[in-house]
């Protein structure tokens, strides 16, 4: 029986527990978990690594995650990922990020790296940090997640994950706004400015790279692959004594889009807390930026890249025959009044076929299942997280997350759950069409938190689906978010809601 109790607890923990952390969670003694122990790793069904000063003990079918191979070595670019459930935040950091940087430089400092750690160890978000820098210095960015994805573990819950970059070919200039939503157009503005002005580029170089594309490609090629792109990962709503303290993340792209344009590719999430808890009016995030961690901050990261990238997205809805229009808004945008110049939650209701005391009810099933889908120039539908203003039986608004104009049209959506699961592949594939000469050296995935919940149990066959397309040495990292930012190819990037964001970086010179 206390057998089976161990590799219970292992079971539910990859990257593996110390004596002490297995005595916890399986409720035995600590001497009765190490005698377990040692005899579990006499039949090798257990095994042994070392993190610093602790021993972590992990099931033999782990090994893999343990034998730091979860990395890419290529002509142009290394990139490593490490992963840490460790119960001290301290010891998960240095874990993961020794882990990652192994793989990438060989324990030398990777050129950048990122760090989606999740909520579980908000507790500990001092100590998170003060790992992380001990092994990569400061030189990196993240942000608090819901769950976590990888191409380790697909899908994992309460890890530290850290994505080492080393590459002479990519620069990176990192920005800050410590209280953004003050003024998030400006501050937007403002971190993208202070980003480029830190981007490490030598201009010379730089400016020699694009003579010889310019030599070489024609104009066409040259402006359809631009050698730079945005990550950013701005604050999330948060709660504060119940009440929300909602993200402004649509006003600081705007800001981000004024000072580069609306076409240069703009990438990234909200900075996340676990959802279970989120819907209950719960937690808090953060992000991270220059060694340090903030709540309500906002990070920007300008890439100048020598290699080629791409970028996609997707999402599980399909458009019904359901239109509306729009027609009246207050709140700054994000409270819907009318639809069809009729109260708006009574006009959805009516859209979609349900009674409107059973809509208030459970608006989330609805809104998830049935949403409000709004239209780009190509006709694309973005499926948005609009919910009823309150829950009184008598409200007629909505609420959304993101400003709307008056005018505005949308279609109702539908859920299909085999295009959901397809949905991230489905984005990588969008990113990869043109590409396909060129290796995917990591895909980088920002996934809405809903789509989780929606997929169930199904969830990991998302995963596996998205394997599909990526080869054996290719990466998946990206974190479960609040909010996506992002854009279909060639699209201007926008806030998006329920839908899977990817960037793809391949290791190929612009000018090969």
């Amino acid at each position: 029986m206390t057998d089976k109790k161990v590799l219970e607890t292992l079971e539910k923990s990859p990257t593996g527990l110390s004596i002490s952390e297995i005595a916890e969670k399986s409720k035995l003694h600590r001497n009765t978990v190490a005698t377990v122990i040692k005899k579990l790793q006499d039949k090798g069904e257990v095994e042994l690594k070392k993190v610093g000063l602790a021993k972590v003990y992990y099931l033999k079918k782990y090994s893999e995650l343990h034998k730091m191979e979860s990395g890419y070595k290529g002509k142009n670019i290394s990139v490593g990922i490490g992963i840490s459930d460790l119960q001290e935040g301290y010891q998960a950091a240095i874990s993961a990020s020794k882990q990652a940087v192994m793989q990438s430089s060989k324990g030398a400092t990777p050129s950048f790296s990122l760090v989606f750690v999740s909520s579980k160890y908000n507790p500990q978000i001092k100590e998170i940090v003060k790992g992380i820098n001990k092994i990569l210095g400061k030189n990196w960015i993240g942000c608090t997640t819901d769950r976590e994805i990888n191409s380790v573990l697909g899908y994992s819950e309460g890890t530290v994950e850290v994505l080492c970059i080393n590459s002479k070919y990519m620069h990176f200039g990192v920005g800050l706004s410590e209280d953004y939503k003050k003024n998030p157009v400006e501050e937007g503005k403002k971190a993208t400015l202070e980003a480029i002005k830190n981007c490490p580029a030598e201009r010379s170089k730089f400016a020699t790279a694009q003579f010889m594309r310019g030599t070489k490609k024609g104009f066409a090629e040259i402006v359809k692959n631009p050698p730079y792109f945005v990550l950013t990962f701005p604050g999330g709503t948060y709660f504060k004594n119940k009440l929300p303290m909602s993200g402004l993340e649509p006003e600081f792209l705007d800001g981000i889009k004024n000072s580069l344009g609306i076409y240069l590719p703009i990438l990234g999430g909200s900075a996340a807390s676990d959802f279970d808890k989120f819907i209950n009016h719960k937690g808090e995030n953060y992000v991270f930026a220059n060694g340090n961690f903030y709540k309500g901050g906002a990070v920007v990261a300008f890439v100048v890249s020598e290699l080629y990238f791409s970028y996609g997205l997707d999402h599980g809805y399909v458009p019904t025959d359901k239109l509306g229009i729009i027609t009246k808004v207050s709140g700054n945008g994000r409270i819907i009044e009318e639809i069809n110049r009729k109260p708006a939650v009574d006009e959805y209701c009516r859209l979609v076929g349900i009674n409107k005391k059973e809509f208030i009810k459970n608006s989330f099933q609805y809104t998830t299942t049935k949403p409000i889908c709004i239209l780009d120039s190509l006709g694309y539908i973005y499926p948005k997280s609009i919910v009823p203003l309150t829950p009184k039986s008598s409200e007629t608004k909505l609420f959304g997350p993101e400003r709307y104009i008056s005018n505005t049209s949308f279609v109702i959506g539908r859920y299909d759950e085999k295009k959901t699961i397809g949905a991230t592949k489905a984005a990588i594939e969008e990113a990869y069409r043109g590409y396909e000469d060129k290796n995917i050296v990591v895909a980088l995935n920002f996934n809405c938190a809903v789509r989780k919940l929606l997929l169930r149990e199904k969830v990991e066959e998302e995963i596996s689906n998205t394997k599909k397309i990526l080869s054996p040495n290719s990466l998946l990292f990206g974190f479960c978010t609040l909010g996506e930012i992002g854009a279909k190819r060639d699209q201007p990037s926008r806030y998006n809601n329920i839908t899977s964001t990817n960037l793809v970086i391949f290791d190929k010179l612009q000018v090969e």
